[in-house]
């Protein structure tokens, strides 16, 4: 919630060496903020704000640099994403959620590259599609779904050419095309 998020950032506040307010919205409000966490100043954590006060994104920068993770809220306090980083680079499993809490993305990163499996949600939860990437292109079944969760569509891929689709209707397989063509 907006209040738990804003007594985390008031303690992160608190707890900076130096701060610097690098920017105003023309109502006053902070629009951006730098916390130093060392003398030098290359531990940062940088916080930008809605123009209503709400945190809009928060993220550690080391040396220039995104790291660990960053956090970015809908403009009502809840949480939007989740992004975690190394090196400047995505690494690890990226979070997305609806306005009203539900998981919206589940994607899996490894220095930048998509790597792993990706699931989108519809907003009552269920599973929409599954696909999986190895060095970013797609590999394995993908798979899509409708808000019952009923097995729409299957694709398998080897390194982005995709092998065939098998289109369902209500868990009866309805078409079968075999290709050996790239995805584009």
């Amino acid at each position: 919630s907006f209040s738990d998020v804003n007594k985390e950032t008031n303690i992160e506040i608190s707890r900076a060496i130096a701060k610097d307010i690098t920017s105003r919205y023309n109502n006053g409000n902070i629009k951006s903020l730098n916390l130093y966490k060392d003398a030098l100043k290359q531990n940062i954590v940088r916080i930008e704000y809605y123009d209503n006060g709400h945190v809009q994104d928060k993220k550690n920068i080391v040396n220039g640099k995104k790291e660990v993770t960053s956090f970015r809220y809908f403009d009502n306090g809840n949480l939007l994403a989740i992004k975690p980083y190394n090196n400047d680079k995505l690494n690890g499993e990226l979070i997305m959620y609806y306005q009203n809490g539900i998981v919206e993305a589940r994607f899996k990163f490894v220095n930048g590259i998509r790597h792993g499996k990706w699931q989108m949600y519809y907003d009552n939860g269920k599973l929409k599609s599954e696909d999986y990437y190895r060095n970013n292109k797609f590999y394995g079944i993908s798979s899509s779904y409708s808000r019952e969760n009923i097995l729409l569509v299957r694709t398998r891929y080897i390194s982005d050419y995709k092998l065939y689709t098998q289109v369902y209707n209500w868990h009866k397989l309805v078409e079968n095309c075999k290709y050996n063509s790239k995805y584009t």
